[in-house]
């Protein structure tokens, strides 16, 4: 009897000491039985829901002042599933009402503590408060998706500013090439004027002189047949004057002129087709042609001089449709390809022999030719070639290669804008070091004959 009261002496302080705990918890703690009862709370379950154990006797009670609406489902789906617990359960987050109306968000866990003294299952429920860590949560998302909208927007001003920029550089390109073309064009206009008129007149001379002496030299004809024999001062002056030869080489001079005169006309009417400013409207233009008079433009730079032969042009020809194009700036590009490839043939020979020059002739060759309805034009150099980071820098506005004051850094750069822009097309170039350089160009051959 004696140990038996000290047993029972031991578990009441043992249950007083466990209450005391729980009272003193520094978070909600609830006790309760397996009849819904509330064995015990914690003070912090008052101090932050405002409900004391006289207010919340049972789970009952408990469920419908917290849960409201969802006391009954808490009730069966959860309370009743407490008291099979064989270990700790993490319940999940619940939001509550406190006893001021105000709502919380409590993340429960529940155990089992064991049959109370008759015999009913009881269980401990405990929570944490993380209403403030949630609204915190909340924030951060909140704060993360404004700064992905943010972020998405300056992402999309950084796309409209780049926009806005490489029009601008396209603007600039386009005034730089009209200024250029036009200051140009208006100089070779002049030019053309005044060479046109005294080259009218010489021309038209040329034609009436030929006349004039195949006139003089059938009279001259005529009058040595009817007086026969010529008197002896006749023969003499004819023999002087060199009549036979003056009658075979005088028509030879006038051809001379004659053609002078039509390459002097060729000459003006190619500066004035490279010069001329297109209107928006293209045309149906031969490919060749347009080739032929920018090369006759550069004839005098193709050339040989003191320190290289002549550059030789090997012209692969196929057979082409027109093609809808600007000439005048189709002009242009062919233009920077060809004089960039001779600028190179004249600093290779600072560095190389004439005698090896001549040996290994330096070469620009033209092949045309159509694929898949598209026109194909490769200008190729047997130079010295360019490397990989070169070719990929080579159309970048204001890159050159060329010493200072000798590149704009422009020509390429209008090149391909012309050719992308302007017709469709599309400009590329392949090199190989120590063996030249191939620029080559796509264009779209022109719609009716591609219906056709």
């Amino acid at each position: 009897l004696v140990q038996r009261v000290k047993h029972l002496i031991a578990e009441q302080q043992e249950c007083t000491q466990l209450e005391r705990a729980i009272k003193n918890a520094p978070f909600p703690i609830m006790v309760h039985a397996e009849d819904g009862t509330v064995m015990q709370i914690s003070s912090t379950w008052t101090e932050l829901t405002g409900y004391t154990h006289t207010d919340i006797p049972t789970t009952k009670a408990w469920a419908q002042l917290a849960y409201g609406e969802e006391a009954a489902r808490v009730l069966k789906q959860v309370m009743a599933k407490k008291y099979t617990l064989t270990s700790r359960w993490e319940e999940g987050e619940f939001k509550i009402q406190t006893k001021d109306g105000k709502h919380c968000l409590w993340q429960f866990s529940s155990a089992p503590l064991g049959p109370s003294p008759n015999g009913l299952r009881v269980v401990i429920s405990m929570a944490v408060d993380i209403t403030q860590r949630r609204q915190v949560e909340i924030e951060r998302e909140e704060l993360l998706h404004k700064l992905s909208i943010a972020n998405h927007e300056l992402e999309e001003s950084n796309t409209q500013l780049q926009t806005t920029l490489t029009q601008l550089h396209t603007s600039q390109l386009q005034l730089i090439q009209h200024e250029k073309m036009s200051s140009l064009g208006n100089l070779v206009a002049g030019i053309a004027h005044e060479i046109n008129n005294p080259l009218s007149f010489v021309g038209g001379n040329v034609n009436a002189l030929h006349e004039s002496f195949e006139n003089l030299r059938d009279y001259v004809a005529l009058f040595e047949k009817t007086y026969r024999p010529p008197q002896q001062v006749m023969v003499e002056a004819r023999q002087d004057l060199d009549i036979e030869f003056l009658m075979s080489d005088i028509p030879k001079i006038l051809q001379s002129m004659y053609l002078g005169c039509d390459r002097i006309r060729n000459i003006s009417n190619s500066l004035r087709l490279f010069t001329r400013t297109d209107n928006e409207a293209k045309q149906d233009t031969d490919l060749h042609s347009i080739l032929d008079n920018t090369l006759l433009i550069l004839k005098y730079r193709l050339k040989a001089n003191d320190v290289r032969p002549s550059i030789e042009v090997v012209r692969n020809y196929g057979t082409l449709q027109p093609v809808s194009c600007l000439p005048g700036q189709l002009s242009q590009v062919f233009m920077n390809i060809f004089a960039n490839a001779i600028d190179m043939f004249d600093e290779m020979a600072d560095s190389v022999s004439y005698q090896e020059l001549e040996t290994n002739r330096q070469k620009i060759t033209i092949r045309t030719n159509v694929t898949d309805h598209q026109v194909q034009l490769g200008i190729r150099d047997n130079g010295q070639g360019i490397d990989k980071d070169t070719c990929q820098l080579i159309f970048e506005r204001q890159f050159t290669t060329k010493p200072a004051g000798k590149g704009t850094g422009l020509g390429l750069a209008i090149s391909k804008q012309i050719i992308e822009e302007k017709h469709n097309g599309y400009l590329s170039v392949q090199s190989t070091l120590n063996k030249g350089t191939e620029f080559i160009i796509q264009l779209p051959i022109s719609e009716n004959n591609a219906q056709d």
